[in-house]
């Protein structure tokens, strides 16, 4: 395959993950705007079912997206994406999305959407601090959790 090709099929499930992780984070705003801090913070299921489904059918097609761009890149670029997807795999298999759960996907949607590929060889990988992030990931996990 032409590195034409494999830069197009990138960049068009790269575009496709910005557009669920968007979407993602319009059903979470409708959530936060439907519930002040106080009332927000003392519920422990969050989303109806019809929303959890809609989050965790957008979260499985993140992962699948994610991962088409992984096989394009080199290991590990394939290690972090692993990590990432799964994360989100984690949270795809929830019956019930709770306050915690929407922090953590709201903050691993937007994770997902700062991945940037570098083209200039081949294999492909990921530009920027996304090494360092994974440190951060792991720590923002623990602090959501803890609060919980």
């Amino acid at each position: 395959m032409s590195k034409e090709k494999m830069i197009e099929i990138v960049m068009t499930q790269k575009k496709d993950i910005v557009e669920t992780t968007n979407e993602i984070d319009e059903v979470f705003q409708k959530f936060y705007d439907k519930y002040n801090t106080e009332d927000f913070m003392h519920k422990t299921t969050c989303l109806d079912s019809q929303n959890t489904l809609l989050i965790k059918m957008k979260v499985n097609d993140i992962i699948s997206k994610l991962s088409i761009i992984g096989g394009f890149c080199d290991k590990d670029t394939q290690r972090y994406i692993d990590t990432l997807t799964g994360y989100g795999g984690k949270y795809a298999s929830l019956d019930e999305i709770s306050v915690v759960d929407i922090h953590f996907l709201s903050f691993w949607s937007k994770m997902v959407n700062r991945i940037i590929v570098d083209f200039t060889r081949t294999p492909f990988k990921l530009a920027g601090e996304f090494k360092v992030q994974l440190a951060n990931i792991k720590a923002k996990i623990k602090a959501l959790y803890k609060r919980s």
